[in-house]
């Protein structure tokens, strides 16, 4: 999925995407709630609007992305990266962030 434009795409659920790629991804108003994204990579990507609320991403990498808008209400984040990561405007109300790099 590397590259992919995800405009309000809806990968929410049960959705299993462990170890997906969306590295360089433009994400806009992308609906991803409830989603498994254990390991997963965001690197450089756009992420607008999107919703990654009660989501769990574990290892999840967002090194250099660029985010606004975006909603990680109760997701569980831990030992996420968000190095170099733009965050204006990111929603982390009661997410869990043990060991996540800023």
């Amino acid at each position: 999925l590397n590259a992919t434009n995800l405009f309000a795409a809806s990968l929410s659920g049960s959705s299993s995407l462990t170890t997906a790629s969306f590295a360089g991804a433009e994400m806009r108003d992308a609906d991803l709630t409830n989603a498994n994204l254990e390991h997963a990579r965001f690197d450089g990507a756009i992420i607008e609007g999107a919703d990654f609320s009660s989501s769990t991403l574990p290892f999840a990498s967002f090194v250099g992305a660029r985010m606004y808008a975006a909603k990680f209400d109760q997701a569980k984040l831990w030992e996420a990266d968000f190095s170099r990561t733009a965050l204006p405007t990111v929603d982390f109300n009661k997410a869990e962030l043990t060991r996540s790099d800023f």
